[in-house]
C-alpha cells in the first residue's frame, strides 16, 4: 500500500512535541534527574544564605528545564564566567525584595504590598541579586562538573560577573538551556521565581557529564602469519636469459636445439626482483629451491 500524507489541524499540531535537532543523540532524557539532584544543592545554598535561628528559611520549588524562557516581563540577567562555562542568573523583583527584607530582619518579609513592588529598583537590591546569583551560580557550576555524582565537585574557580553583558533582556545563544524554580516561603507560598541559563559551553559540559561512558572497541592484535596467508601476490619467475643475434634467430627451424645454461632464476613482483632461486626438476616438474633475497 503506498504511503499517504495526512495534514493535521493547528489545534492538534500544537499538542505535538517539536523535535529539536540540537538534542538528537544527546542525553537530554537525564535532565529531569539532574534537576532533582541540583535542587538539593540549591536548597542547601539558599538555606545557608538566609536561614536564621528564630524563623524558618526559604524553600525552593521544583526545578524545571526548557530550551526557552517565557517571562511576563523582561528579566535582568547577571552573566558569570565559571569553570563550567558561561552561566546566567535572574531573579524576580518580588523574590529579591523578599530576600532583602529577610536579610534586614523585617517581620513582614513574606507579605509585600503592591506599593513596594512599584517603587524603583535600588542599588541595594541589585547588589543582593548579584550576591545571591554568584553563590547559586557557583553551586550550579560545581554540579555541572559532577553530573549525577552523589557529591558535587568543588568549583575552585570563582564565578566572575561579566559587567559588560548583564542587564535587561536575555542571552541570545540559540544553544542555551534555561532552568527555573519558584522561591517559596515556609508555608509554601510563591515569593517569586529564580532562573538560570546555561550557554553553549556550559550546556556541552553538562551533557558530557551526563553521557554514559562509551565502550572502547577491543582491537584484536594482528597476526602476521594470518596477514601473509590472506594477502594475495602474483609472482613472476624468469628462468633464464640468452642473448641471440638476429641471424641466429632467423636460422632457427622446427627441431633446432638451442643450448642454454640454466643458472639462478629471478623471482619478480610487478617486474621488481625480490628473490633468486635455483631451478630443479622434481617428479617431472620444474621447482624452485634455495631461495635468496635480492
Amino acid at each position: 500500500m503506498p504511503a499517504t500524507t495526512k495534514i493535521i489541524g493547528p489545534a492538534r499540531g500544537a499538542l505535538m512535541t517539536v523535535i529539536d535537532t540540537c538534542e538528537l543523540g544527546r542525553p537530554v532524557h537525564v535532565l529531569d534527574r539532574f534537576c532533582q539532584v541540583l535542587h538539593a544543592d540549591m536548597a542547601a545554598a539558599v538555606e545557608s544564605l538566609f536561614a536564621t535561628r528564630t524563623a524558618p528559611g526559604f524553600q525552593l520549588g521544583r526545578i524545571e528545564h526548557s530550551r526557552r524562557v517565557h517571562p511576563h516581563r523582561p528579566l535582568r540577567w547577571f552573566l558569570f564566567d565559571t569553570a563550567a562555562g558561561r552561566l546566567g542568573f535572574s531573579i524576580d523583583r518580588q523574590a529579591a525584595l523578599a530576600l532583602l527584607a529577610r536579610r534586614l530582619g523585617m517581620s513582614n518579609w513574606s507579605q509585600l504590598d503592591q506599593e513596594t513592588l512599584q517603587r524603583s529598583e535600588t542599588a541595594t537590591e541589585q547588589r543582593l541579586a548579584a550576591q545571591v546569583g554568584k553563590r547559586l551560580v557557583q553551586c550550579l557550576s560545581a554540579r555541572l562538573l559532577s553530573g549525577l555524582q552523589e557529591r558535587a565537585a568543588t568549583d575552585t574557580a570563582p564565578a566572575v560577573l561579566d559587567t559588560e553583558r548583564h542587564g535587561f533582556g536575555g542571552p541570545t545563544d540559540a544553544q542555551a538551556l534555561f532552568l527555573g524554580c519558584d522561591l517559596l516561603d515556609a508555608q509554601g507560598r510563591p515569593m517569586g521565581r529564580l532562573n538560570w541559563v546555561l550557554e553553549d559551553s556550559a550546556l556541552d559540559a553538562l551533557l558530557r557529564a551526563l553521557a554514559p561512558p562509551r565502550r572502547k572497541p577491543v582491537k584484536k592484535p594482528i597476526d602476521p602469519t594470518t596477514l601473509r596467508r590472506q594477502l594475495p601476490m602474483l609472482l613472476d619467475v624468469r628462468l633464464l636469459e640468452k642473448p641471440l643475434s638476429l641471424g641466429d634467430v632467423m636460422a632457427l627451424r622446427p627441431g633446432s636445439v638451442l643450448p642454454v645454461d640454466l643458472g639462478l632464476a629471478a623471482v619478480r613482483i610487478q617486474d621488481s626482483p625480490v628473490l633468486k632461486a635455483s631451478v630443479v626438476e622434481h617428479g617431472g616438474k620444474l621447482c624452485l629451491t634455495s631461495l635468496q633475497e635480492v
